[in-house]
């Protein structure tokens, strides 16, 4: 929860990376103390350490040079990632089509704490979804290190639990310019290689979302949902153009909470800017029926205004294709959940067969299989009231 320490990431994992230094190296308690200050995450504008990466397993099939330190006029990526963290995994197409893009102009390293063994087992398995294609198709266009001792992971991300993927772009003067999830980095990347990029005005505004954040936690926590909606508004001119539908996103969440008069017309008109964006309305659509299911009490006319956007959604999307197939099914589904959350139980059923027909998988079905189950009890009971009045 925001705001609420965590004792075992604040207080206890540094007093146990201390003792750790002082058993493993056997240096003296000065020294010790001395690493451990210099052991936390790197901050826009720190000079980027030395790379201690124990192997290469892959280097762009040769093509790239093993990287120690950081080379004046050059410009990296460095990653952390491993191979049971599932959106890491995920990055790899992304990753090996940013470095065929930008050729030698960036140099994409993904490190992980894991033994070249475990990485070298992942090269030959099949990419996910991607039958007769293994992983190494993508890691082999780029490089990946392995970095059992974790000393690189401690030099970028610091002492004690980090989230991955995590991605580091180190400029050509050897500082870091931006650190974030690398979905994120293109945009910011493209203007480090043409010079545009303005690392002062980045740091600027990620000191001030933080602190917005934090105001906006502790909102939440006395539940002011108004309030919190309000502050997230202050985030708007910190935040890129390209990230601004999904602050809209997490704003309409807040909005979801507000009486209708105050909520009601910034999600009609969110939802009028996504259904340009594919795949958004629905997303949208699915957190409102999660808030119904959870007894969030959400205006009528936010309801109503959901439901129009998704139907005429649907009836737009087209389903030649497996893929559109797919899609137009998962979008259905949401659209019967809605219907199902808003009491329209027979157009949930319709609406859910649609789905099955388009989509068939286990959860569409074991959700259709509910719907009918309670259409029956519905009915069963309807009968045994008439037989008894």
């Amino acid at each position: 929860m925001s705001g609420t320490k965590n004792i075992f990431r604040d207080v206890l994992l540094p007093v146990l990376a201390i003792a750790t230094l002082f058993s493993v190296t056997g240096v003296t308690a000065k020294t010790a103390q001395a690493q451990f200050a210099l052991a936390k995450r790197l901050e826009i504008g720190d000079k980027a350490p030395e790379l201690d990466v124990s192997d290469w397993v892959t280097d762009g099939d040769g093509s790239f040079p093993k990287v120690t330190r950081f080379e004046e006029g050059q410009v990296y990526v460095v990653e952390f990632w491993a191979t049971w963290c599932q959106p890491c995994i995920m990055m790899m197409p992304e990753m090996a089509r940013l470095q065929s893009k930008y050729g030698d102009k960036v140099r994409f390293l993904s490190i992980t704490e894991e033994t070249p063994d475990e990485v070298l087992m992942l090269k030959e398995r099949d990419y996910p979804g991607q039958p007769g294609t293994p992983f190494k198709k993508y890691m082999n266009q780029y490089c990946v290190g392995a970095d059992p001792d974790g000393s690189t992971h401690t030099s970028f991300l610091g002492l004690g639990s980090s989230g991955i993927p995590h991605a580091f772009i180190v400029g050509p003067t050897g500082e870091i310019e931006w650190a974030d999830h690398p979905g994120a980095i293109e945009p910011v990347l493209g203007q480090i290689v043409d010079g545009s990029w303005d690392r002062e005005k980045y740091y600027a505004d990620q000191k001030a979302i933080a602190s917005l954040n934090q105001r906006i936690g502790k909102a939440l926590q006395t539940n002011d949902y108004a309030a919190a909606f309000d502050l997230a508004g202050e985030l708007v001119p910190h935040y890129a153009e390209e990230d601004q539908l999904a602050l809209r996103f997490k704003r309409a969440l807040l909005a979801m909470r507000l009486p209708a008069k105050e909520g009601s017309a910034y999600i009609k008109e969110t939802l009028g800017l996504f259904a340009k964006e594919e795949g958004a309305v629905a997303a949208l659509v699915w957190k409102v029926v999660e808030l119904k299911n959870n007894r969030v009490e959400i205006a009528d006319e936010i309801l109503q205004e959901a439901q129009a956007v998704i139907d005429a959604e649907v009836k737009t999307m087209p389903d030649d294709t497996d893929e559109q197939r797919m899609t137009k099914g998962a979008t259905i589904d949401t659209q019967a959940h809605l219907l199902f959350v808003t009491r329209q139980l027979d157009e949930a059923i319709a609406a859910q067969e649609q789905a099955a027909q388009l989509l068939d998988e286990k959860e569409i079905t074991d959700f259709l299989k509910f719907l009918k189950t309670r259409k029956a009890a519905l009915v069963n009971k309807q009968e045994e009231e008439k037989a008894g009045s």
